[in-house]
């Protein structure tokens, strides 16, 4: 029996024929967090910085980063994806912001998973940079609802469009989404759950879509109130399109 060293990592060599050598491990499964039972919770999450030459040059552009967050709450290089970006140089720059962010870990049935996030960032001409989501969009809701028929319903200022999957697309599919969320007093995100869907697949477009949404609040007798919605989405390939309308 030799030893053989690897990168620093020893390998016992016990012949062509052992079972072990030919056993492979499997690769953990991988949730997005419409999935799991609780999403990541941020511990560390930083803004990146606004590259210099872009600054100088009054560059302002948009970048969306799909990342995995694994069961140690960490992020690695292979795990980030920039998905969207109108600038190299800003995509760069949320990359190596997001490499550096830190969470508790999602979990599925009691146990840490490798749960899929989404961060849309916008670097601004002034040199600002924003995440264009709140910080809490993923957590749990447990403030107060408002319910009843004094409530002024919210009503959507930001709405995005989710992005048709190509698979659907191009098969000629379609299908229809219904999420739940809780709209904050502040007109925020939070709390997306699924009612029904299709597909997965549309669930999460959809899903991902709705994190960007922004709204005027809802209100009873003149405040802002935190409020249950629903949110329809339908997919049609005749239209090439998914629009998403909240009731």
């Amino acid at each position: 029996m030799k030893t053989i060293h690897l990168a620093g990592l020893a390998v016992i060599c016990l012949g062509a024929a052992s079972p072990l050598l030919a056993q492979e491990v499997p690769a953990p499964r991988t949730y997005d967090w419409l999935f799991v039972d609780a999403t990541p919770v941020p511990v560390v999450q930083d803004l990146p910085v606004y590259p210099a030459k872009e600054v100088k040059a009054g560059t302002s552009g948009q970048v969306t980063v799909e990342f995995v967050v694994n069961e140690q709450g960490e992020i690695r290089a292979s795990d980030i994806l920039v998905t969207e970006t109108t600038d190299q140089a800003f995509s760069n720059a949320a990359g190596e912001a997001v490499l550096l962010w830190k969470f508790r870990p999602g979990t599925k049935d009691g146990h840490p998973v490798r749960t899929r996030l989404l961060a849309p960032f916008a670097f601004d001409a002034d040199g600002r940079v924003r995440l264009l989501l709140s910080r809490e969009a993923y957590l749990p809701y447990t403030s107060e609802i408002a319910r009843g028929k004094d409530v002024e319903p919210a009503k959507p200022v930001v709405q995005t469009r989710p992005d048709f999957p190509t698979r659907f697309r191009d098969q000629g599919l379609g299908g229809e989404v219904v999420l739940r969320l809780v709209i904050t007093a502040e007109g925020e995100v939070r709390n997306i759950r699924l009612v029904q869907a299709a597909d997965p697949e549309l669930a999460m477009a959809a899903a991902n879509s709705l994190l960007r949404w922004k709204f005027q609040p809802a209100s009873r007798q003149g405040r802002p109130v935190a409020t249950a919605a629903m949110v329809p989405f339908k997919f049609d390939v005749r239209d090439g399109d998914a629009s998403g309308i909240r009731k």
